[in-house]
């Protein structure tokens, strides 16, 4: 319940254009980049539209992990901090080095359905069983 931790559902599916924020998308390749007024996700050669924070900087030590979960049953999970260096084999984490992201971007193909901020760092099996107890609760 702590204000930080947020989550944004899209709405659509494999048919359906997603509804960002009012902005209408039908193209299933989306970019991830981060302004300092938040996080944004951006259609290519669509204007980005950005989440906004509130008074908080967004990376900053309070917010560690993202999760962006489409159509398929795995997210794609991403460090928001450089605490730890990436696994490369573990294909379901995406560790950012860097704690700023400047001009780097994520882009993720296929359908969105949720973004989900948490301000607490989450393991691996963690997010796993998180994942798992989203798509039984909500048919997700």
């Amino acid at each position: 319940n702590d204000p930080r931790t947020f989550a944004i559902v899209f709405a659509g599916d494999s048919t359906t254009p997603v509804e960002f924020f009012g902005l209408w998308e039908s193209v299933s390749t989306y970019t991830l980049h981060n302004k300092t007024n938040g996080i944004g996700l951006r259609d290519s050669g669509v204007p980005a539209t950005y989440f906004h924070a509130g008074d908080a900087r967004l990376f900053d030590d309070d917010l560690h992990v993202l999760i962006i979960r489409g159509s398929t049953p795995d997210g794609v999970k991403v460090r928001l901090d450089d605490d730890e260096e990436s696994n490369p084999s573990n294909s379901f984490s995406m560790v950012l080095v860097q704690p700023e992201w400047g001009r780097d971007t994520l882009v993720f193909r296929g359908e969105v359905t949720e973004i989900l901020v948490f301000n607490e760092y989450l393991s691996d099996s963690n997010v796993n069983n998180l994942v798992d107890y989203l798509q039984t609760e909500n048919g997700l």
